[in-house]
């Protein structure tokens, strides 16, 4: 539609300019009606030029915007990198100093037959939340750009269930202390145990959720996940 306008503009302002040319050579055409077709012609000419201009404009803009997040990319690629490399110890559960191992642990130490009705867990849930991991460490391996914005966003979400379902588990585990078939010995052991493994899981939480705020930050856009609730101790 514009394009149309633009050229007959175009073509108004040749006839314009013709039919001034063939009056003024053969009358004496006033002043001020030389100035008014001047200025016509001048502003149509703007709008033509600003018109023409305004896809280069927004060209140019998209090819800043893509450079700008090109570069931000570059930058915490690597960052992003090493916390999806810490989330994936995070939640192995053959490290001993996981909540995870602490889960499937935790039916070896307490006696008491009530803990497998106190304490349920889905295993599901885990084995889900590593399956995607691993999708996504595939496509941080391949550094490309374009999946930036999208591996940053779904990381933050993975770390998001876990944080939440790590937050269950929490008050489930309050549930077991109050009981009082658990033995005083075996409730000591478990908030040992959860304790010094929330330490290392709060670690690493805060640095995640520093890195995540920075890149919605840098980007300008809300794409990650960049508020986790404290995971609390058992006391």
């Amino acid at each position: 539609m514009k394009k149309d306008v633009i050229r007959y503009l175009i073509d108004f302002v040749l006839l314009l300019i013709a039919v001034y040319s063939f009056f003024t050579s053969r009358y004496n055409i006033p002043w001020w009606i030389t100035v008014i077709i001047i200025l016509c012609l001048l502003l149509v000419i703007v709008w033509i030029l600003i018109e023409l201009v305004k896809p280069l404009t927004k060209l140019l803009l998209k090819l800043r915007e893509k450079r700008r997040k090109k570069h931000i990319a570059e930058i915490f690629y690597p960052q992003l990198h090493n916390q999806a490399k810490d989330f994936g110890s995070l939640v192995d559960s053959e490290k001993h100093d996981t909540i995870i191992y602490l889960l499937r642990d935790i039916f070896n130490f307490i006696r008491s037959p009530v803990i497998y009705e106190l304490f349920k867990f889905d295993r599901g849930h885990i084995e889900t939340i590593q399956i995607w991991l691993t999708s996504t460490q595939e496509y941080l391996n391949l550094r490309r750009l374009k999946d930036f914005p999208k591996i940053a966003h779904d990381l933050s979400w993975f770390v998001r269930m876990y944080h939440y379902f790590c937050i269950g588990i929490h008050d489930q585990l309050e549930k077991v202390l109050k009981n009082e078939k658990i033995q005083e010995d075996d409730k000591r052991r478990l908030k040992q145990e959860w304790n010094t493994r929330r330490e290392r899981h709060g670690q690493f939480i805060n640095n995640f959720q520093s890195l995540m705020k920075n890149i919605n930050d840098s980007l300008g856009e809300k794409i990650c996940v960049d508020y986790y609730p404290p995971l609390k101790t058992l006391e």
